[in-house]
């Protein structure tokens, strides 16, 4: 198979009103994970080592961890939580263990800590009215309270608390974080063992926003058909975090009038016609990276 990877290919887009959650450019892959306390994960995997830096405007606890991996829950997942209180920082590794389903709720489910602490902490400060924890560990420690972290997309779970406590938390998310190798997220794998052999880069040419809260803005983008390819990964290039909250890729099947009159940005809401109906891949705020299996590929061109 011929593998291609695609980095960034936006048809449809949704945005919303800003936040006032601020951006940064860094070497770390991120995520807004709350934007209610701007609450960012920031990732990067080095050597046999995972970095975290969680930052939010908060006083109180942030959570963060690998869930169960085939149901994204809560239960059986490898948690570590972080504070800066009184210019004290703590992390503390935490697991999951098994709570059974009474009907109602999981009864006794809540983040016991590990025996052994595997996190470091590399620093915690707060500036700004931002708190920011840096920490780091093993992506495999061996220890049969953590998960392994495993290169490519993995289901996490995130929460936030008051006080220095951690207990029950109406705060919480989860969502698919996507692990890969590298310091710069415009770090693409080409070459190699991995058989990528370049990528596309495409990206809406400044759509306006209007005043309205929700709106939805499309635009057309042309792939080479002169061989065949096929697409295995997706990277979000995002400039204005505060504004998109989701896009969706179409695939348009022989269109030519409707990509003509969509070439650059304009307003839409998916009308009937458009032959635009073909469906490959969706993104929205807290996601990362997406790559396909090694024997998978979205076929392209002739």
């Amino acid at each position: 198979m011929q593998r291609r990877a695609l980095l960034f290919l936006l048809v449809q887009f949704t945005v919303v009103s800003a936040s006032t959650c601020a951006t940064e450019s860094t070497s770390y892959q991120q995520m807004m994970l709350d934007d209610t306390i701007c609450f960012r994960l920031f990732h990067r995997v080095q050597g046999q080592e995972i970095f975290l830096r969680l930052v939010a405007k908060h006083d109180g606890w942030l959570g963060f961890g690998l869930a169960e991996q085939g149901s994204g829950h809560m239960k059986g997942a490898d948690i570590v939580t972080a504070q800066v209180t009184n210019g004290n920082v703590m992390a503390q590794d935490r697991y999951v263990p098994f709570a059974a389903w009474d009907g109602t709720s999981y009864t006794g489910l809540y983040a016991a800590e590990d025996v052994v602490n595997d996190w470091t902490i590399l620093e915690g400060y707060r500036i700004d009215g931002e708190m920011v924890v840096v920490l780091k560990r093993l992506l495999n420690t061996n220890d049969p309270q953590d998960r392994p972290v495993i290169p490519g997309s993995q289901r996490i779970i995130w929460a936030w608390g008051s006080g220095n406590t951690v207990s029950y938390h109406g705060n919480r998310g989860a969502t698919i974080a996507t692990f890969v190798a590298g310091t710069s997220v415009l770090d693409v794998p080409t070459g190699g063992g991995n058989g990528v052999t370049g990528s596309w880069q495409f990206k809406f040419d400044g759509f306006p926003l209007p005043p309205s809260r929700t709106t939805y803005a499309c635009q057309s983008f042309s792939v080479p058909t002169d061989r065949k390819r096929h697409v295995v990964g997706f990277r979000p290039l995002i400039d204005k975090t505060a504004h998109v909250h989701h896009y969706v890729l179409h695939i348009c099947d022989a269109a030519p009038t409707y990509h003509a009159a969509h070439e650059r940005s304009r307003e839409c809401i998916g009308g009937g016609g458009s032959q635009c109906g073909g469906f490959m891949w969706s993104w929205a705020k807290g996601q990362g990276d997406f790559w396909l299996p090694d024997a998978a590929g979205f076929a392209v061109g002739q």
